[in-house]
């Protein structure tokens, strides 16, 4: 799960990018501006688990947002 602050930053990382890259290995979410400017947000998820099962979880939680 995603933290209420991280969903927060990823909402408004939606709203203000044209393009997102997402890494899941590391736990980054990378938005690009229209001014071509790289924005970075390190997640940090509420709940302890292993990599895999954590990528997955996350990759839910981000298509959740992004619909």
């Amino acid at each position: 799960m995603l933290s209420t602050e991280d969903t927060l930053k990823l909402n408004v990382l939606i709203t203000t990018s044209i393009a997102i890259r997402i890494d899941t290995y590391k736990l980054v979410v990378v938005g690009l501006n229209a001014q071509f400017k790289e924005q970075v947000i390190d997640l940090n998820p509420t709940d302890d688990v292993v990599a895999v099962s954590n990528a997955t979880s996350l990759d839910k939680d981000l298509l959740k947002l992004a619909w």
